[in-house]
């Protein structure tokens, strides 16, 4: 009977047949034996450098991939790093937030609009619709965080004088979009001049107070109350004056500007909705007209 040992290590193979008949007197000579036992621990010893080796390449390939992944996500954060790209979008804006803190705060300021007048429940307003959109985008959007701060039959006189914007300052926000509140204005005979003087206070409250915050201005909603191009107040203002108005400041200054009710008119236009339709009481906006305020803002966040 004989035994067969075989051991392979890359290029490497020695076989050995020893003869397994005890008692005989055929012994292997000595040095025979010794140069079996030199070959087969120079073959071990180039097995384990093979593994060694092969271990080794494993791991800095690892350590590579995770060096060129690490280097790609730096330069992509880079490129949407706000002080290098100063005329970047709002969704580009927020994107890098997301990426470079713990949570990302929007805060939004305004009247009835705003405080979710007309909604059904308060998740079906804009803001925490809009907050809903944000995270549906992926995740890194999940650490956004909207903060509402609306008032319900307020005009930009009553936000100015009883000093509203402190709880948005309070907030220390990344981003602020503030609603304008023109119908209340225009309901309460707020003159153009103050409210005008008004929205600008507001701004400048904002950016003294959270330098490092954008800013977005909105108009209100379209109404179906009266008739927003023919109809004055008390002053002598219609409700598109206010609309014309805000605009022109907007533009003056430079400001970032969403006109939501332009674009929730001419939506409901392209779409061929009545405006009533999604009005309660021909002034509050409804769950449907909640969400077309949020597909607007959507909109203009990657113009």
């Amino acid at each position: 009977m004989s035994n067969e040992l075989s051991l392979r290590s890359g290029k490497i193979e020695f076989i050995m047949v020893v003869s397994s008949n005890i008692g005989k007197e055929d012994h292997m000579p000595k040095n025979v034996l010794f140069t079996l036992v030199l070959v087969l621990a120079i073959s071990v010893l180039f097995a384990g450098k093979w593994h060694y080796d092969n271990k080794i390449e494993v791991q800095g390939e690892a350590a590579y991939a995770a060096y060129k992944q690490k280097a790609e996500q730096k330069a992509f954060i880079n490129s949407l790093d706000p002080a290098l790209n100063p005329d970047q979008n709002l969704a580009d804006y927020l994107h890098y937030k997301s990426l470079t803190q713990d949570q990302v705060t929007i805060s939004v300021l305004g009247g009835s609009a705003t405080a979710g007048i007309g909604a059904s429940d308060p998740k079906y307003a804009w803001g925490k619709r809009f907050e809903a959109q944000l995270h549906s985008l992926g995740k890194e959007f999940q650490n956004v965080r909207i903060h509402t701060h609306g008032f319900p039959e307020y005009s930009t006189a009553r936000l100015v004088k009883e000093t509203k914007v402190k709880n948005v300052i309070g907030d220390k926000p990344d981003l602020v979009i503030f609603e304008a509140a023109l119908f209340h204005n225009y309901d309460q005979h707020v003159p153009m001049d103050e409210t005008k003087k008004d929205v600008e206070a507001i701004v400048q409250s904002i950016q003294k107070n959270v330098p490092g915050a954008k800013i977005l201005l909105t108009s209100s909603n379209p109404i179906s109350i009266v008739s927003e191009e023919r109809t004055e107040n008390n002053i002598g203002y219609t409700y598109n004056d206010y609309t014309g108005e805000l605009t022109e400041l907007a533009k003056k200054k430079e400001w970032a500007y969403v006109n939501i009710h332009r674009e929730i008119n001419d939506r409901l236009e392209k779409e061929h909705i009545k405006r009533s339709s999604f009005l309660k009481e021909g002034t509050d906006l409804t769950d449907d007209g909640h969400l077309i305020w949020t597909k607007e803002l959507l909109d203009y966040l990657s113009k």
